[in-house]
């Protein structure tokens, strides 16, 4: 949080302490991910089903509570399987856009059947991510990491003007 501003509100008298000045203290949320990156347009919603979402509470509630974990600074991995058509596109929609809606940046990638690409789920996610996010944010992880993908070798990823 940044700091907006500040001014003398009024006069308090606090017991063993004496006469304070209590202050207003205005302050700015910094802009959110998920405002400046949108949610990847696979995990949009469809507008055209007739049932809608129905059942999975169970692992709803596991993939929310994994999300509140990561919210708090907790690490980790969840890895979402089964066989076609059983609904895990369906199941990480729902998650996607709440999370999305509560300002959490949310990325996506997939693997494919014959994976030719090496590391192709977290190519695609950081690479839509360096795609839409703001400069400043590259910038600024850059400065504070260093620029370690830019090694030789190394797959780059080009952001358009």
């Amino acid at each position: 949080m940044k700091r907006r501003g500040s001014a003398p509100w009024l006069a308090h008298d606090l017991k063993g302490i004496g006469p304070v000045t209590v202050w207003s203290v205005q302050w700015e949320r910094p802009a959110a991910l998920s405002t400046v990156v949108p949610l990847p347009e696979r995990l949009e919603l469809p507008t055209n089903t007739l049932f809608g979402f129905v059942g999975r509470g169970a692992e709803v509630e596991r993939l929310v509570e994994r999300v509140k974990n990561a919210a708090d600074g907790s690490r980790g991995v969840t890895l979402v399987s089964g066989e076609p058509g059983i609904g895990k596109t369906a199941l990480c929609r729902q998650l996607a856009t709440a999370t999305h809606d509560q300002d959490i940046c949310v990325l996506y990638g997939r693997c494919d059947e014959d994976l030719t690409v090496s590391y192709q789920p977290f190519a695609e996610a950081l690479g839509y991510l360096v795609t839409h996010c703001d400069e400043a944010l590259l910038s600024d992880h850059v400065a504070e990491y260093g620029g370690g993908a830019a090694q030789p070798g190394a797959p780059t990823v080009q952001t358009s003007p």
